[in-house]
Protein backbone atom coordinates (compact mmCIF):
# COMPACT_ATOMS: atom_id res chain seq x y z
CA UNK A 1 0.00 0.00 0.00
CA UNK A 2 1.55 3.49 -0.80
CA UNK A 3 1.38 6.18 1.97
CA UNK A 4 -0.90 7.97 -0.57
CA UNK A 5 -3.85 5.11 -0.60
CA UNK A 6 -3.21 4.51 3.31
CA UNK A 7 -5.91 5.54 5.18
CA UNK A 8 -5.22 7.86 7.60
CA UNK A 9 -5.90 5.37 10.45
CA UNK A 10 -3.10 3.47 9.18
CA UNK A 11 -1.26 6.40 9.50
CA UNK A 12 -1.97 7.23 13.27
CA UNK A 13 0.88 8.51 15.57
CA UNK A 14 0.96 7.85 19.21
CA UNK A 15 1.31 10.98 19.84
CA UNK A 16 -2.46 11.26 17.62
CA UNK A 17 -3.95 8.36 19.54
CA UNK A 18 -6.47 9.59 22.29
CA UNK A 19 -5.43 7.31 25.81
CA UNK A 20 -8.92 7.06 26.55
CA UNK A 21 -11.68 4.28 26.85
CA UNK A 22 -13.37 6.05 24.41
CA UNK A 23 -10.78 6.96 22.06
CA UNK A 24 -9.61 3.51 21.63
CA UNK A 25 -13.06 2.43 20.85
CA UNK A 26 -13.76 4.65 18.17
CA UNK A 27 -10.68 3.37 16.72
CA UNK A 28 -11.10 0.23 17.14
CA UNK A 29 -14.49 0.79 15.46
CA UNK A 30 -13.29 2.90 12.87
CA UNK A 31 -10.71 -0.28 11.69
CA UNK A 32 -13.77 -2.58 11.95
CA UNK A 33 -15.37 -0.44 9.83
CA UNK A 34 -13.12 -0.42 7.13
CA UNK A 35 -12.74 -4.27 7.07
CA UNK A 36 -16.29 -4.61 7.14
CA UNK A 37 -16.68 -2.37 4.03
CA UNK A 38 -13.72 -4.16 2.10
CA UNK A 39 -11.66 -0.98 2.19
CA UNK A 40 -8.78 -2.92 4.39
CA UNK A 41 -7.81 -6.99 3.92
CA UNK A 42 -8.91 -8.47 6.82
CA UNK A 43 -5.80 -10.92 7.53
CA UNK A 44 -3.78 -8.07 6.78
CA UNK A 45 -4.92 -5.96 9.29
CA UNK A 46 -4.99 -8.65 11.86
CA UNK A 47 -1.11 -9.13 11.27
CA UNK A 48 -0.36 -5.25 11.66
CA UNK A 49 -2.98 -5.47 15.34
CA UNK A 50 -0.70 -8.70 16.64
CA UNK A 51 2.45 -6.36 15.39
CA UNK A 52 0.90 -3.25 17.57
CA UNK A 53 0.34 -5.89 20.46
CA UNK A 54 3.68 -7.00 20.43
CA UNK A 55 5.28 -3.46 19.93
CA UNK A 56 3.13 -2.10 22.76
CA UNK A 57 4.42 -5.29 25.03
CA UNK A 58 7.99 -5.03 24.17
CA UNK A 59 7.88 -1.05 24.20
CA UNK A 60 6.56 -0.97 27.73
CA UNK A 61 9.30 -3.12 29.08
CA UNK A 62 11.74 -1.23 27.59
CA UNK A 63 10.51 2.04 28.96
CA UNK A 64 9.78 0.57 32.54
CA UNK A 65 12.92 1.67 34.72
CA UNK A 66 12.13 4.86 32.95
CA UNK A 67 8.59 5.23 33.73
CA UNK A 68 9.67 4.14 37.92
CA UNK A 69 11.54 6.96 37.52
CA UNK A 70 9.40 9.57 36.41
CA UNK A 71 6.96 8.66 38.79
CA UNK A 72 9.19 9.40 41.42
CA UNK A 73 9.33 13.00 40.89
CA UNK A 74 5.45 13.02 41.51
CA UNK A 75 3.37 13.29 44.83
CA UNK A 76 2.76 9.28 46.29
CA UNK A 77 3.94 8.03 43.22
CA UNK A 78 1.22 9.35 40.93
CA UNK A 79 0.64 11.00 38.49
CA UNK A 80 -1.85 12.17 36.08
CA UNK A 81 -1.29 12.78 32.22
CA UNK A 82 -3.34 12.78 29.16
CA UNK A 83 -6.52 11.79 31.50
CA UNK A 84 -5.16 9.02 32.94
CA UNK A 85 -3.82 8.11 36.23
CA UNK A 86 -0.14 6.04 35.99
CA UNK A 87 1.14 5.05 39.70
CA UNK A 88 3.26 3.05 41.51
CA UNK A 89 1.53 -0.52 42.80
CA UNK A 90 3.60 -3.23 44.59
CA UNK A 91 2.43 -6.64 43.84
CA UNK A 92 4.04 -9.04 47.47
CA UNK A 93 4.36 -12.30 46.34
CA UNK A 94 4.30 -14.55 49.55
CA UNK A 95 6.57 -17.51 50.67
CA UNK A 96 3.65 -19.81 52.45
CA UNK A 97 6.05 -22.53 52.66
CA UNK A 98 6.73 -22.40 56.54
CA UNK A 99 3.10 -22.54 57.33
CA UNK A 100 2.16 -25.69 58.77
CA UNK A 101 0.56 -28.09 56.51
CA UNK A 102 1.34 -26.24 53.56
CA UNK A 103 4.18 -27.96 52.23
CA UNK A 104 2.40 -31.34 52.50
CA UNK A 105 -1.00 -29.94 50.55
CA UNK A 106 1.37 -28.75 47.77
CA UNK A 107 3.18 -32.04 48.03
CA UNK A 108 -0.65 -33.95 47.47
CA UNK A 109 -1.48 -31.07 44.65
CA UNK A 110 1.54 -31.87 42.31
CA UNK A 111 1.11 -35.53 43.20
CA UNK A 112 -2.99 -35.12 42.35
CA UNK A 113 -2.22 -32.90 39.25
CA UNK A 114 0.45 -35.56 37.74
CA UNK A 115 -2.47 -38.43 38.05
CA UNK A 116 -4.66 -36.13 36.28
CA UNK A 117 -2.57 -34.88 33.21
CA UNK A 118 -1.54 -38.60 33.34
CA UNK A 119 -5.54 -39.69 32.67
CA UNK A 120 -5.90 -36.79 30.50
CA UNK A 121 -3.04 -37.94 27.83
CA UNK A 122 -4.09 -41.17 27.98
CA UNK A 123 -8.03 -40.25 26.95
CA UNK A 124 -6.59 -38.02 24.33
CA UNK A 125 -3.98 -40.87 23.05
CA UNK A 126 -6.77 -43.72 22.65
CA UNK A 127 -10.40 -42.11 23.35
CA UNK A 128 -9.75 -38.98 20.88
CA UNK A 129 -13.00 -39.23 19.17
CA UNK A 130 -14.80 -40.44 21.86
CA UNK A 131 -14.33 -38.07 24.43
CA UNK A 132 -17.13 -35.53 25.16
CA UNK A 133 -16.43 -32.35 23.78
CA UNK A 134 -16.43 -29.61 26.72
CA UNK A 135 -15.70 -26.38 24.94
CA UNK A 136 -13.91 -25.44 21.37
CA UNK A 137 -13.38 -22.29 20.17
CA UNK A 138 -11.72 -21.35 16.57
CA UNK A 139 -9.36 -18.48 16.75
CA UNK A 140 -6.66 -17.02 14.70
CA UNK A 141 -3.46 -17.69 15.19
CA UNK A 142 -0.64 -15.43 13.77
CA UNK A 143 3.32 -15.97 14.28
CA UNK A 144 5.26 -12.85 13.37
CA UNK A 145 8.54 -13.45 11.38
CA UNK A 146 12.01 -12.80 13.25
Amino acid sequence: MSTNNTPAVWRTTLESVVPTKYGISLLAETIAEQVKAGEQEPLAVAIRLTAIESLAKQARELIADECQQELGRHPRLKAELLGATVQCVDLPRYDFSAEPGWAELEAQIAELKAKQKEIEEEAKKYRRGELPVKSCTTTIKINLTK
